[in-house]
């Protein structure tokens, strides 16, 4: 394996792909002593100096070193390339695993600060690395802190953070936090209406979500939250669909356009508001004769 790979990597078969990099990972992993081990680092070493090719061929330079030449020579070659991303995870994730605490608060606070001079999203990154020392720790404040700031920030592992949020602010405290967190949502721009959706939804605040809906009146986002709201708010959510179906006729002509519009229009049906939905369908008979596969679609509702 240890040849094959070499020699295709060398020969660029699968240059301009991610299989030329994974074909040199496989290399790095096959190689058994220090004569194969010299060849892959002069490999690395020729390889990209850019992107995605330079981090990843400089992780396996790194990964030879550590295997065959011993950590302090892989430390060193840390030190010459520390905008490396993913060297950093694999030195943070060693260290975690060895409970070097310290040690981990270091490298994430040194990736935070190159981080963001680059205007690079591996803040978050590191900073989930920070909340989990936090967590070990039971440092409350910075738990809080971190936690708050990747709820908002990050677009994944939002339940978790939420969770943790949830464990860790005082009952007394938890309403107030929440009403921070959907104002913060939304004066920095980070406001994305399905984050916030899961979030009154999970505190059972629907009389917000329903208000809040009202300034979005999307069909596609309408059917994410109607089976919370429908219960209670069938009138309002129809004559939303109403909207949003006379908004998206006004711009749009088509076929599947319109398959979709008569999908929504069976939703409001289905939501018991019959008189919605055939007043709807007068309105668009008025003001679209002449768009036949529209009435077409609309016979079949």
């Amino acid at each position: 394996l240890f040849d094959y790979s070499t020699k295709v990597y060398q020969k660029g078969t699968f240059s301009g792909w991610d299989w030329h990099y994974d074909i040199l990972s496989l290399a790095s992993m096959t190689c058994k002593d220090q004569k194969e081990a010299k060849h892959i680092l002069t490999l690395t070493q020729e390889a990209s100096k850019s992107g995605y090719g330079k981090d990843v061929t400089e992780r396996y330079h790194f990964n030879i070193l550590s295997r065959f030449y011993g950590s302090d020579e892989a430390l060193d070659f840390f030190k010459q390339h520390p905008e490396n991303d993913q060297i950093r995870e694999v030195l943070i994730k060693n260290n975690l695993n060895a409970d070097n605490l310290e040690e981990v608060k270091k490298l994430a606070l040194e990736g935070i600060s190159i981080a963001g001079k680059r205007g690079s999203g591996a803040v978050n990154t590191w900073e989930g690395y920070l909340l989990k020392i936090a967590l070990k720790e039971s440092d409350h404040n910075n738990v809080i802190s971190l936690a708050r700031k990747l709820y908002l920030h990050q677009y994944n592992n939002k339940e978790e953070h939420y969770k943790i949020l949830k464990n860790i602010v005082p009952i007394e405290k938890w309403d107030r936090f929440v009403d921070g967190l959907i104002e913060e949502m939304r004066e920095e721009g980070q406001y994305n209406f399905h984050y916030l959706a899961s979030l009154l939804i999970n505190e059972e605040r629907l009389d917000q979500l329903m208000s809040n809906l009202e300034e979005y009146p999307y069909v596609s986002i309408i059917e994410d939250v109607e089976p919370h709201l429908r219960e209670k708010f069938s009138e309002r959510l129809a004559k939303l669909y109403s909207y949003a179906i006379m908004d998206d006729l006004e711009h749009h002509v088509g076929r599947k356009h319109y398959q979709n519009a008569c999908r929504y229009i069976r939703r409001i049906n289905k939501l018991g508001e019959f008189d919605i939905a055939e007043d709807l369908i007068q309105n668009l008979r008025a003001l679209y004769p002449m768009r036949r596969a529209l009435m077409e679609e609309l016979d079949r509702v």
